[in-house]
């Protein structure tokens, strides 16, 4: 997958949307859940495989169904509302599909324990 071409548009929507997201946080006065769910989503890192950390997969539902989640779904939607007119979210759908094939090949019989061994 090719890497999101960065240009000045491109930085013109992330400033824009770091606006939006100010303005929310302080219109719904959501600090604290909006940090919450930065740190949970943050949390997942892990310094021996250098994998997970801050990524954004906390808005999928089988991590906002955690328990240790409960109650962070308000946000994810509130950012998810926020992010809809968005112009570069094609590079977050190409994410989501990759991880719907993913699963969809880990959940085929006997694949689990294959794509365990390549990890």
């Amino acid at each position: 997958m090719a890497m999101p071409v960065v240009n000045t548009e491109y930085l013109k929507e992330i400033d824009k949307a770091r606006r939006d997201l100010r303005a929310l946080i302080s219109r719904k006065n959501c600090a604290p859940i909006m940090l919450r769910l930065a740190w949970h989503d943050a949390g997942t890192y892990d310094v021996n495989t250098k994998t997970g950390g801050p990524n954004g997969s906390i808005r999928n539902e089988e991590e906002l169904l955690h328990g240790a989640n409960s109650g962070l779904k308000i946000a994810s939607d509130l950012l998810l509302a926020m992010a809809m007119p968005v112009v570069n979210t094609e590079y977050l759908k190409e994410i989501d599909k990759a991880r719907r094939d993913l699963r969809a090949l880990i959940s085929r019989k006997n694949c689990a324990p294959i794509m365990l061994r390549l990890a």
